[in-house]
């Protein structure tokens, strides 16, 4: 499944049109939550429709709220709106008089009052995403996942962007490989302060003690993927009760 989705992303999701992030877990999952911009309700589908019909006539795959669609860009971070089609994207600020414009994503309630126990980020380099280094991407990812979750933000790399965009950003003070890269890979994981407040660890260790997979010594530009030791699917987000664009894939054999 991850080798399937590394091809599609190469063919289809690697332009100005989309970004955001994908979660590759080891309990077998791939999550997806996608974000496009420029595209139509009908064009978003269309783009996913091969893959969603691939994953849909896979044998073992279990999956939920495969679906695309767009928008209006202004209504991204309108909480009234969110909440009127019945999506809890958004979490209200909860205190007294809070202004109802107040809110904060769902899926990033986990970071709130999170202690850091580790973090490991890599820029992924958009040679990766040739045909001949595909295969080496895809046994790094599948390696490191049995280890933990990753995650893959396309947002953060510059790669595939108009050549104008590219040619602004290295005009500023930025890394110079984010100019090539077409994701950040980031393994990390927090929870409460050790010692202080309620906040579970969910059972997790205070530290991380890191490993590492990598590609093959052959490989000129090898893709060092820092791990911790402890293991963590892969989904995509759709406009529903989920933040728009969230779906999960699990189980897949093929």
């Amino acid at each position: 499944m991850i080798a399937r989705f590394v091809g599609f992303y190469h063919d289809k999701l690697f332009n100005p049109h989309w970004g955001e992030s994908v979660k590759i877990k080891p309990e077998n999952a791939l999550e997806l939550s996608m974000v496009c911009q420029g595209l139509d309700n009908q064009q978003a589908a269309d783009v996913w429709r091969p893959f969603y019909d691939w994953v849909k006539n896979s044998s073992g795959c279990n999956t939920s709220d495969l679906n695309a669609g767009s928008v209006r860009a202004r209504a991204w971070w309108d909480v009234e709106a969110h909440k009127k089609r019945g999506s809890d994207a958004m979490i209200s600020d909860p205190r007294p008089g809070a202004s109802a414009a107040h809110a904060w994503w769902s899926g990033d309630k986990d970071q709130v009052s999170a202690y850091l126990h580790g973090y490991e980020s890599l820029w992924l380099p958009a040679a990766l995403l040739r045909p001949t280094e595909q295969a080496h991407l895809v046994s790094a990812l599948f390696a490191a996942s049995r280890r933990w979750e990753i995650q893959l933000h396309f947002n953060k790399g510059l790669a595939g962007a108009p050549a104008e965009a590219i040619a602004a950003a290295s005009n500023t003070a930025t890394n110079p490989v984010v100019l090539d890269a077409f994701a950040l890979a980031i393994i990390a994981n927090g929870g409460r302060r050790p010692g202080r407040g309620s906040r579970s660890t969910r059972g997790l260790p205070t530290s991380m003690p890191a490993r590492s997979t990598r590609l093959p010594p052959s490989y000129a530009r090898s893709c060092h993927i820092p791990v911790p030791m402890f293991p963590r699917v892969i989904t995509t987000t759709t406009h529903g009760s989920r933040p728009f664009g969230e779906a999960t894939i699990r189980n897949c054999r093929q």
